[in-house]
Formats: structure tokens, sequence, C-alpha cells
């Protein structure tokens, strides 16, 4: 996991980074051998090893802390800070979890990379496999140590579904997904981005985890070992432009959002983003109230209003309007419209019914 303060400035300085990564189990099956697992192992130091030396030579005043979790939460700090272990006893409360986060990010004060970066790089070396994920009481923790600083971000890397403590996998308990989705609710609330990296054929849960990614703004990435090097990178470099982002999107009156999401006959909606990074895309399906008759106009109005939060604090509200042609060519409509909005808005409608069950809707969609 890595989190990012938002107290840094437009060049990347004095920001916190983060990174916890989970202990690989031992054995995931009886087919499972030592090789295999050490080659996996290896993968991930070297991923964050060659992050911290990139982060090091371009920010190099950013201060980065490790967190590793296994069956224990165990903060390892920037290297130079004695163990601090999570207490068992509040494994299974939310609340708890993130007020021990808040206790020991407000009782330490860490140094910059420049400084920790010999001292991390031996912790790195040093981890090795144990068994159990506890991924939530780990999560928990983590957000707590960065609540009160928006723009902060949580980088989740695992290759185990959450067995251990609070938001733990069980199939006779359907309270999994509702936890993370409360976690989830809860970023968006306090600026925080949580994104999940997944180490792809190996089983961790993404159905039920990966409701804290959506709602706060952040990715889901599935991955094989090696490529979770270039993701680390390409994360670190999409940070946080805007908190508690909140959009209108008001259509012609003879139009209607086509989303269950919003109530039918819509022409004009509210929409909590919460946290933008640089490459968030917001897209929306509309259609025709009343496909019986002919629409009498020549183009129709669209405008969207989006306020937010800069890291500074200053409140900010952006007005875009446009008006587009209306025609009955379809030809002339396929070769005029722009393809990669549509393609990009085709993917994220088809993966969210996907991630909702109606796998039938989502293809037909496509």
């Amino acid at each position: 996991m890595m989190m990012k303060d938002p107290g840094y400035d437009d060049d990347g300085e004095n920001d916190i980074m983060i990174m916890v990564i989970v202990a690989w189990k031992k054995a995931r099956t009886q087919s499972s051998n030592f090789a295999t697992q050490v080659t996996r192992l290896a993968a991930i130091k070297e991923a964050l090893k060659r992050q911290l030396e990139r982060l090091k030579l371009e920010n190099p005043d950013r201060r980065v802390i490790l967190i590793q979790f296994d069956r224990e939460v165990t903060v390892l700090g920037d290297g130079s800070q004695e163990l601090f272990q999570v207490d068992r006893n509040i494994r299974h409360s939310f609340d708890n979890l993130i007020g021990s986060g808040q206790q020991y990010a407000q009782q330490m004060d860490f140094r910059t990379l420049g400084e920790s970066y010999n001292d991390l790089i031996e912790k790195i070396s040093s981890m090795r496999t144990k068994n159990t994920t506890a991924l939530g009481p780990a999560l928990a923790t983590a957000i707590g140590m960065v609540t009160g600083t928006k723009g902060s971000e949580v980088i989740l890397c695992t290759d185990g579904a959450p067995n251990s403590g609070v938001g733990k996998m069980n199939s006779s308990d359907s309270s999994c997904k509702g936890f993370y989705t409360k976690v989830g609710n809860y970023t968006k609330e306090h600026g925080i981005v949580v994104s999940i990296i997944a180490v792809d054929g190996e089983p961790v849960g993404l159905e039920n985890v990966s409701p804290c990614a959506n709602i706060s703004g952040g990715n889901v990435d599935v991955l094989d070992p090696l490529e979770i090097m270039r993701q680390l990178r390409l994360i670190s470099q999409n940070f946080i432009v805007a908190t508690s982002v909140r959009m209108e999107f008001h259509l012609h009156p003879e139009l209607e959002i086509d989303d269950d999401d919003f109530p039918k006959g819509s022409s004009r909606i509210i929409k909590e983003v919460g946290n933008a990074t640089r490459d968030t895309d917001i897209t929306f399906f509309f259609r025709r109230k009343n496909t019986d008759s002919d629409l009498e106009v020549d183009c129709l109005p669209f405008q969207v209003r989006v306020s937010f939060t800069l890291k500074d604090g200053r409140k900010m509200l952006r007005i875009l309007s446009k008006s587009m042609k209306v025609t009955k060519d379809r030809a002339q409509m396929e070769e005029q419209m722009n393809v990669a909005v549509v393609g990009l808005a085709t993917a994220q409608k088809t993966a969210s019914l996907a991630s909702k069950g109606k796998v039938a809707e989502a293809r037909h969609i496509l």
C-alpha cells in the first residue's frame, strides 16, 4: 500500500508516501512450490525497491512509511522507528483501527526519503513469507494514518483474499462487501483515494474488496507480478488534483439520463464524484424520453457544472456548456461522433454492470 499526503506543492515536495506489502503466504495450495513463492515475493520486493529508487531521485523530500501485514499488522515506519504492531483486540473494529492509525501518525516524526532510503531498502529485503491475510485491518489502519490530510492515496497490493479480522471473506457472511463499501464511503468523504493491485492467477476476492477503490475514485488492476513495478510508477504519477468533486449534468427536457443509478426521466442529475486524479474520466449515457415523435430542433444544449476543492483548500466552480447539432442520418452521425468517448463510456458502463452481476446486459451493450 502507498499513501500520499496532499500537503505537497506542485513540484511534489513535502508529501508523504506509505507503502504496505502483504507478507506472501508460504503455501497457497498443495501444488504450490517454494521456488514459485520466492519468485513472486522477489518480484514484489524488486518493484518496491525500484519505486523507492525513482522517488529518491525525483522527490527526495517525500516521507515513506512501510507497513507489512499477514496475520498481524505491523508498521515498520521509515526504518528507524521501533516496530508498531496493531492490537489484536481491535482487529474487528473499523473505528478502533482508524483511531489506532491516527494516533500512530500523530506521535511519529518521519524522515525524508533522502534520509531514510537505505533503511527502507533493508526492511524490504528482510521481508519473509508468512500466513493469513489481515487485509481489512491493514487497510483501515493505513487509512487512519492519513485521515485529515485530503488528497492522500492508499495503494493496496495483495495476492491473497482477506481472511483475518474485519472485512474477511466468509461464504456465510454478507458483511464482507459491506465493509469495503463502508471503507469506500469513508475515504470518499475524507478525500482519500484507494487503489488495488492484485496478483494475476491468485484468488483475492476482488468482487468484495473493489468497492473501496471504485467509490473513492481509485483503480483496480490484476497484474502479473513482473508488471507491478510499472503499475506502481503509473499510480504515483497519477496524483490527486481535486477533492469533494460534485457534478451537475443538465440536458434538454426532451432527453433523460440512461442510468439505473438515477431516477427515470431525469434531465438534470447530480453526481458526487469525491476525489479526482489527473486521469479521472466521468461519462454519462442519455436517450430520448419519447421516441414516438420527431425531435423538432436543430441542436441540443448540454451543460456540466463541476464544483471541487483544490489541494490548497480553495473551492472552485467550472461550468462547461455546449450545443450539439441533431441529425437523422446515421452514417453522418457515425462519421462525426467521437469514437474514443463512446468507447470509454461503454467500457465504464459494462464494467459497472459486470461488477453487479449483470453480465448478459453488459454483453448486450458491448
